[in-house]
């Protein structure tokens, strides 16, 4: 497929717009000064929302804009130094499979190594596209970045993101990523609420292939910190889930947009007992299946994969069936498993990618 730079993108905006816009578009951009087309790209600038008003503001990558199209990265093996368990340094994605998203059968390779906070969905073409936190990917930081599967979800080719119009210092990790019912992506993102803030929030971005994102704002922010969003629609209402920084419980928050939510109630979701993280929604079958983690017991560690049901998003029921277990795991899995994420693939299986430890 051919590649199209950033600029000859713009000049082929420019060439289709009235000549008011494509006065006002070959002007030397200010940043903070007004545009008039969203995604128009001009050197290091680009035409994006903030606050309800499109401005131009400095591109976080000035290479050109590749679409459909995978630019891969390379992996590293093994445990980043310096790192542990609850760190992206320290954890790999492993896989598994079920005939109706309920009994599962462990897969024997791992797909990548220090990767975390896994999300999955699938593109048009019906082949699993996945999102993960990865270790020290853009500029030092950790950030996230994509994998594109085979069908059957057992071999991976890892790619790169690239990052349109994000604010300076934002890199964006625990990607949440639905599936837009017109065709494309949208991505929730946990960062920084402002550059040099230590006040945490949910950032959203918008995708036409899952590779390159352009931000779009802030989705959900509380008074305190939030952070690992998920997120699923069910008829016309968008749900999240939030976690508290501090604590086991999760903010519920609606959007009739997917784009901003309004916090609804904040409580721990519970599995006989013992709060969960949850962690992605998918319809399996007629129900929407909502996939978490929790311990046995109270304590940090542990963790093991449940589910819950809902029929309209805000009541959950929790299912008592352990879907992954440490009990009986491979020695590498005996620590923890958890952040679980689920989709449906195109033979009518389902595949889950979660985070264990590496030894």
């Amino acid at each position: 497929m051919r590649v199209i730079s950033g600029l000859a993108l713009a000049a082929a905006v420019m060439l289709l717009a009235p000549t008011s816009v494509m006065a006002a578009e070959q002007a030397k951009p200010k940043p903070g000064a007004a545009c008039q087309k969203k995604g128009v790209i001009s050197g290091d600038y680009v035409c994006t929302s903030r606050k309800g008003k499109l401005v131009w503001v400095v591109r976080s990558s000035t290479s050109p804009v590749t679409t459909k199209s995978c630019t891969a990265r390379t992996v590293p093996s093994g445990k980043a130094a310096g790192s542990n368990e609850l760190q992206p340094g320290g954890q790999r994605l492993r896989s598994a499979t079920s005939p109706d998203g309920i009994v599962w059968t462990r897969n024997s390779d791992t797909i990548v190594d220090q990767a975390a906070t896994p999300s999955l969905t699938r593109t048009s073409d019906g082949r699993p596209m996945l999102f993960m936190t990865a270790n020290k990917v853009a500029g030092g930081r950790d950030g996230f970045a994509v994998a594109l599967g085979t069908a059957n979800g057992l071999s991976w080719t890892q790619c790169s993101v690239q990052l349109v119009g994000f604010p300076a210092g934002l890199s964006g990790v625990d990607p949440d990523v639905v599936a837009l019912p017109g065709g494309g992506y949208r991505v929730f993102l946990t960062g920084s609420i402002g550059n040099g803030s230590d006040r945490i929030g949910i950032h959203y971005a918008d995708s036409p292939d899952g590779f390159v994102w352009t931000y779009g704002g802030v989705a959900f922010s509380t008074v305190g910190s939030v952070l690992d969003s998920m997120t699923f629609r069910l008829g016309d209402i968008w749900h999240m889930y939030v976690l508290n920084q501090t604590s086991m419980a999760m903010f519920h928050a609606t959007s009739a947009d997917g784009k901003s939510f309004v916090q609804q109630d904040e409580s721990e979701r519970k599995v006989d007992g013992k709060a969960q993280v949850l962690s992605q929604g998918l319809l399996v079958g007629d129900q929407m299946r909502i996939y978490g983690f929790g311990s046995p017991g109270q304590t940090r560690g542990g963790w093991e994969i449940r589910s819950f049901v809902t029929a309209d998003g805000t009541t959950l029921i929790g299912d008592s069936r352990l879907l992954l277990s440490i009990t009986g795991a491979p020695s590498s899995e005996s620590v923890f498993v958890k952040d679980p994420a689920v989709t449906q693939l195109a033979d009518g299986t389902y595949l889950m990618v979660y985070s264990t430890v590496i030894p």
